[in-house]
């Protein structure tokens, strides 16, 4: 399994996972994928500087993408899908590595995520070392959603962030 940039001719599989799983994963348009992958602005935003859009690849069919932008001194995972036939935890924390690591690298604090609260992907963030920090009615997760309002619960992960202050005292 491999991670990578996601690029223009994997849209429609991208599509197909995030049409598959509507009910876990909030409205996205397509139109944001593909500014990204094709780094062309977007209502004059380029977003391809402060969002990412990456794909797992495992036996040469994509498996799952993650879609993450990276905010002031915060990161935000908007989706992260697995294909309903390649399920396993492994490709999801891969994905979720691959954030995180950008996420650092960017010199980003936190990475924040929600998550519809009824769903079995809560297991998931909690695994992986995310805590619950609110709940909240959704207002626009989807356009059914709205109409339920389904609860959505918000989580946080701290980063380490390299020692640059801890050595302050010590000159």
């Amino acid at each position: 399994m491999i991670i990578r940039p996601a690029t223009i001719d994997d849209i429609p599989a991208i599509d197909a996972m995030r049409k598959a799983d509507g009910d876990a994963l909030g409205f996205v348009p397509i139109q944001k994928y593909e500014h990204i992958v094709n780094k062309t602005l977007d209502r004059g935003r380029p977003r391809w500087t402060y969002e990412s859009l990456s794909v797992c690849i495992d036996a040469r069919e994509i498996t799952g993408f993650v879609l993450a932008g990276y905010h002031r001194t915060g990161c935000k995972i908007e989706q992260i899908c697995i294909r309903q036939d390649a399920r396993l935890l492994e490709r999801a924390k891969l994905l979720l590595a691959s954030v995180e690591e950008e996420a650092e690298k960017r010199q980003r604090a936190k990475i924040k995520c929600r998550v519809a609260s009824d769903i079995e992907a809560n297991l998931f963030w909690v695994a992986s070392g995310y805590q619950p920090v609110a709940e909240v009615v959704s207002t626009w997760l989807n356009i059914r959603e709205s109409k339920s309002k389904r609860t959505l619960t918000h989580y946080e992960k701290g980063l380490c962030q390299s020692d640059l202050f801890n050595d302050l005292g010590t000159a």
